[in-house]
């Protein structure tokens, strides 16, 4: 549905598939699409993390190794480009 510009009908199929498996990190992040075309910046957000939290490969990193990034970098005035942001700022 998505793929047809049908983002409200993605959701509805998206949100089934993962009420079937909350760990598998695809639906999430189609879920986060299906949302950002929406507008709906705040679900796209938390799909997109969910997406990457779930996610089984090894070049991602997952909030807890964001969180002590963000963390060392207050604790050493260290700057940091936090990517991240760009849904919160929407």
């Amino acid at each position: 549905a998505l793929a047809r510009g049908d983002a409200a009908g993605a959701i509805v199929a998206l949100e089934t598939a993962r009420g079937i498996d909350a760990t598998y990190a695809e639906t999430h992040y189609r879920l986060g699409q299906a949302y950002e075309s929406l507008g709906r910046w705040a679900e796209a957000k938390e799909s997109y993390v969910r997406a990457r939290d779930e996610d089984s490969k090894p070049t991602r990193a997952p909030s807890r190794l964001n969180d002590a990034v963000r963390r060392l970098a207050s604790e050493y005035a260290a700057t940091l480009v936090d990517r991240s942001l760009a849904l919160t700022t929407r």
